[in-house]
């Protein structure tokens, strides 16, 4: 993928495309101050932008770029849904980038939930 301008700008107008589906609007606060709802949200969003990401190949500093926000309010919900500390548990989270080991064991743990081995 070519990217235009700073990684920064790219990750910027992918948020902004997630932005602009149908869907409910995100306050424009820091994630801490959100209630629980907007924060699934806010959560929902960042998956579509971080699908999207990895789905049309983007730079690697994108997609860490990304990931990096995703994954903290990825920490956040688990923190304080104890019905997404569940899906992520019992596998009804989709995680990205897929399926494989590493990738759950990471997601696990954040959620608190992994039963290692």
């Amino acid at each position: 993928m070519f990217n235009f301008g700073r990684p920064e700008d790219t990750v910027e107008l992918y948020w902004q495309n997630a932005l602009n589906l149908q869907g409910p609007r995100v306050p424009d606060c820091h994630y801490d101050e959100m209630e629980s709802e907007d924060l699934k949200n806010l959560f929902a969003y960042l998956y579509i932008t971080l699908e999207k990401a990895h789905r049309d190949g983007a730079d690697e500093e994108v997609v860490r770029i990304v990931t990096e926000y995703y994954d903290e309010v990825f920490q956040a919900r688990a923190d304080t849904d104890p019905a997404f500390r569940d899906a992520v548990k019992t596998h009804r989270h989709s995680f990205l980038p897929n399926f494989d080991e590493e990738t759950l064991e990471k997601y696990k743990r954040m959620a608190g939930v992994w039963k290692g081995r």
